[in-house]
């Protein structure tokens, strides 16, 4: 069964966890629950990513959460990264991820003439 990654953050806390790939929103929810416990001032978590166009998008639905899983599963290795929130009260939206700047190409090793 294939499965997906997810790198939640709440609060400045990350946490890392590897879920199925059928996961419902309901159970994506409970499982962040049981990482860092119920939700201080709410009842539930809410829970918003970065999509492919730097956008800050929330996940509300288990629709939601197949469309965010199939963004990030184009590349692999980048887990679905979660900024989480308290539900009934305002989200602020993370600053947009920086790009990682392109490696720096480095001349071979010329041999020494001797």
């Amino acid at each position: 069964m294939a499965a997906f990654k997810v790198k939640a953050d709440y609060k400045g806390e990350f946490r890392r966890l590897t879920l199925p790939e059928n996961t419902d929103f309901a159970t994506l929810r409970a499982a962040l629950a049981g990482i860092y416990g119920p939700p201080e001032g709410g009842d539930a978590y809410t829970m918003g990513y970065f999509d492919d166009e730097s956008d800050f998008v929330t996940i509300g639905s288990d629709a939601e959460l197949r469309e965010a899983i199939d963004v990030t599963s184009a590349n692999t290795t980048t887990p679905l990264r979660l900024t989480l929130g308290v539900a009934g009260v305002p989200m602020d939206k993370p600053p947009a991820p920086t790009p990682k700047p392109a490696p720096t190409p480095t001349a071979a090793p010329t041999a020494a003439a001797g």
